[in-house]
């Protein structure tokens, strides 16, 4: 992966899968991502990625796009619920832990590459966390409709950066 923080010249959109897929519906994220890679989001400049977790690293990645979309499980929402909701930046303490969440990997960007770009995380109400490569069938048949929620805000907000 290259890590080279420039914008791109045309709008583009980051998608970023994140989760074990190991651990059942913890892999949900990367799921979303693959019926996206599927599907395509036609005309518009995106990458999408994968990953286990977020990490400090994935800063100069996300500060190259706006929008981001952070694709992950939730233990906290109904299983198969899908929730996409604005998020940003914050400091995160505990500097040397390894691991972040959506909202320090934008401050990350931001401090180190002046990146300030809409961000959006899409959840997925998770129900079996267990080890098993399986998702749950309440989370399995909410991975399209999770796809296609994070297509239609990203055509909606690549429409209006167009017009400017």
């Amino acid at each position: 992966m290259n890590f080279i923080c420039e914008k791109t010249e045309k709008p583009g959109v980051l998608v970023i899968g994140y989760g074990n897929p190991l651990r059942g519906d913890d892999g949900v994220g990367q799921r979303v991502v693959d019926e996206l890679e599927k599907g395509g989001l036609d005309g518009i400049n995106c990458e999408l990625c994968r990953f286990a977790q977020l990490l400090p690293e994935h800063a100069a990645l996300v500060a190259r796009f706006d929008p981001v979309f952070f694709v992950d499980a939730s233990r906290v929402d109904p299983p198969g619920s899908v929730v996409v909701s604005e998020v940003f930046g914050r400091f995160e303490k505990g500097g040397a832990s390894h691991v972040r969440s959506p909202e320090g990997v934008l401050n990350e960007a931001k401090a180190l590459y002046g990146a300030e770009c809409r961000a959006y995380v899409c959840r997925i109400g998770g129900r079996d966390f267990r080890l098993t490569e399986s998702l749950s069938p309440e989370v399995r048949s909410s991975v399209g409709r999770a796809a296609a929620e994070i297509k239609k805000k990203a055509y909606e907000i690549i429409r209006k950066k167009l017009r400017r």
